[in-house]
């Protein structure tokens, strides 16, 4: 793709826009290749909820617009909100690119840039769901008088529905691998499912290992510049009779996963009473959960920290625990493993790519809150196990976690489709894109 000057005018500036649901998110795992497709002749638009991370986007001169994406029973509606802005927005703004993250939000921001002719489009799914489960209707009063017929029609109920639902999710997938340009995956188990069940063109998806990485030149224990692990603890004021610091980094929220949290805190304190977390709460958090660990912290069992320097914060740490069920991307893990803290996580296909389970970290098949506090337990009090299998996590991230050759890599797919889409017959006036790939002055 022809080369353009570093400097442009009004009239060879190209939109791109970035979909999500988290503008904090988008900021922490794509700012630096944000920041730098602007310094390369793009104009960068994120539309994402705002959840902390506006201020920082703008900072690095991209135009933030938040989109009305809820968690709550109103989250239908919210989407299709999300969807009408997205379109209106696409129109005004004409994109040359569009790139949407997160399962339906990707899908319904492809169907969006599809009908405004964009150029280019691509999609980011870390959260596949390949086999529902069936509808769990829960206790009915109908029970205490006819309990098997009323279990018998739950039963074929949910068959029925757990089918309708995967069938349904099946054809979301298949639809958004035709929309778009380049279908990118983040761990080998998605990507041979969708291989195997032929649901996304072989030539569109691309296989991303790491996600989109850690950016290793903040993220390097080894630099003269940054403090050592005790200096680290000393500024976050680790309390002197903890001999053991764990971490967890993320939403804090009922309904994610938070009262399976609160049980390893409980059942670890209860085995290893010399062993503290440092509790990093990120984007929305419920005031009940923020509570309840502010009662733990009154019995010393933690402290409420915040992690706006997250090297710094994982610095302090010497395991992360990841007990999160639910599919989807964990970038808490990688950048952990950067700092040389290895983890114990329950298994996904994003913990499992991003653990190598006994080397650089411990990964629990099952999702039981006890089984992880047993491992967590367990290996907290084995130092040299845990300064070992840090050591091993910082080398995994050094060669599969890099940014830096992540984003060469997506900037390269940006090229490769921009150059033959806008060169393509039909196309009312073919353009000259930036080539993004020419080297930054940094």
């Amino acid at each position: 793709m022809p080369s353009t000057e570093s400097e442009f005018d009004d009239e060879s500036t190209y939109c791109l826009m970035y979909v999500g649901r988290s503008t904090f998110q988008i900021d922490q795992t794509c700012g630096n290749r944000l920041e730098r497709l602007g310094d390369e002749g793009f104009d960068v638009h994120v539309l994402a909820a705002e959840d902390g991370g506006r201020d920082a986007l703008e900072e690095r001169g991209i135009d933030v617009r938040p989109l009305p994406i809820t968690h709550g029973p109103g989250r239908v509606a919210s989407l299709a909100a999300s969807f009408v802005i997205m379109q209106s927005y696409f129109i005004e703004h004409e994109p040359l690119l569009v790139h949407g993250t997160g399962g339906v939000l990707a899908w319904v921001t492809a169907v969006a840039a599809d009908r405004v002719d964009t150029p280019g489009i691509f999609a980011t799914v870390e959260d596949h769901v390949w086999d529902p489960e069936g509808l769990d209707l829960g206790e009915t009063r109908a029970r205490l008088w006819a309990p098997g017929r009323i279990q018998e029609l739950e039963e074929s109920l949910g068959e029925f529905l757990s089918g309708t639902m995967e069938r349904g999710v099946a054809a979301m997938y298949r639809s958004l691998g035709e929309l778009c340009d380049k279908y990118l995956v983040s761990n080998e188990s998605d990507y041979r499912q969708l291989r195997e069940r032929d649901l996304v063109p072989a030539p569109k998806l691309e296989y991303q290992a790491g996600g989109d990485g850690v950016d290793l030149d903040s993220f390097d224990p080894e630099s003269d510049e940054f403090p050592s692990v005790d200096e680290a603890r000393e500024e976050l004021g680790v309390p002197e009779d903890w001999d053991r610091v764990l971490g967890y980094r993320g939403p804090i929220r009922a309904d994610r996963d938070g009262l399976g949290l609160l049980d390893i805190i409980d059942a670890v304190a209860s085995a290893r009473p010399g062993v503290g977390w440092f509790i990093s709460p990120e984007r929305r958090a419920d005031e009940g959960m923020v509570e309840r660990l502010r009662r733990r912290a009154e019995r010393g069992q933690l402290r409420v920290v915040p992690a706006k320097d997250r090297p710094r914060y994982f610095r302090t740490l010497d395991l992360y625990v990841e007990p999160r069920r639910r599919p989807g991307h964990s970038p808490q893990v990688k950048e952990a493993a950067a700092m040389s803290v290895p983890s114990v996580a329950t298994r996904t296909p994003a913990t499992a790519e991003a653990i190598e389970d006994g080397e650089t970290g411990w990964l629990v098949d099952t999702a039981s809150s006890d089984a992880v506090a047993d491992q967590v337990v367990r290996i907290s009090g084995a130092p040299k196990m845990l300064k070992n299998a840090g050591i091993r996590a910082r080398a995994r991230a050094r060669e599969r976690f890099n940014a830096r050759y992540i984003d060469e890599q997506i900037l390269r797919l940006y090229d490769s489709v921009l150059s033959e889409r806008l060169a393509s017959p039909g196309e009312s006036k073919p353009v000259d894109s930036p080539d993004m790939n020419q080297q930054s002055d940094d």
